[in-house]
């Protein structure tokens, strides 16, 4: 299961997860679509305790026997225990999506892209000087029109490239 949540959370593209487990979907979706009778379908921001929280539904912040659970999910006696009393291995409550990215460890694909990026952004560099200095060079202007905008045009595409490039570096490092 863990893995499948490091493969759905690396994924850039939409999934759309049907599942039992309100702790794995808690833990993955940032969006849950509630059909709710009548062919309305609503989209709610956030897991299964967030739509609860958010749609408002009776009964949606009282426990099993009708009590408050002080804003804790329904069917769940105290925290950290589950309905039936023993004790969880995760916590139930939904976390911000970027906080579950910044302390999750990175997957094998993002090790080995952290690997390379510092070679990527020597080059990436590299090759900004040796332009802008052939750019300084008062011969580069007496070449065809074509060739110096082409080279011009590379200059100004490396800058967001090169930034790009490194704020990737940077947040990897930092969840390394």
């Amino acid at each position: 299961l863990e893995l499948l949540e490091e493969l759905i959370a690396d994924f850039d593209g939409t999934v759309l997860l049907v599942s039992h487990d309100r702790v794995f979907l808690d833990r993955i979706v940032t969006s849950t679509l509630a059909f709710e009778g009548a062919g309305t379908v609503t989209e709610y921001v956030g897991g299964w305790y967030d739509y609860l929280r958010q749609s408002n539904r009776p009964g949606s912040e009282r426990g099993a026997r009708g009590k408050p659970t002080a804003g804790r999910p329904p069917n769940e006696s105290e925290p950290g225990r589950g309905p039936s009393g023993r004790e969880k291995d995760t916590p139930t409550t939904s976390r911000p999506r970027t906080a579950d990215l910044a302390k999750r460890k990175l997957s094998h694909k993002e090790q080995r892209e952290l690997g390379t990026l510092p070679s990527r952004i020597a080059a990436l560099e590299t090759e900004q000087g040796q332009l802008r200095k052939e750019a300084a060079s008062p011969e580069f202007y007496k070449a065809g029109a074509d060739q110096i905008r082409t080279v011009l045009a590379r200059i100004e595409s490396l800058a967001p490239e090169l930034e790009r490039a490194v704020a990737r570096w940077m947040e990897l490092e930092e969840r390394r």
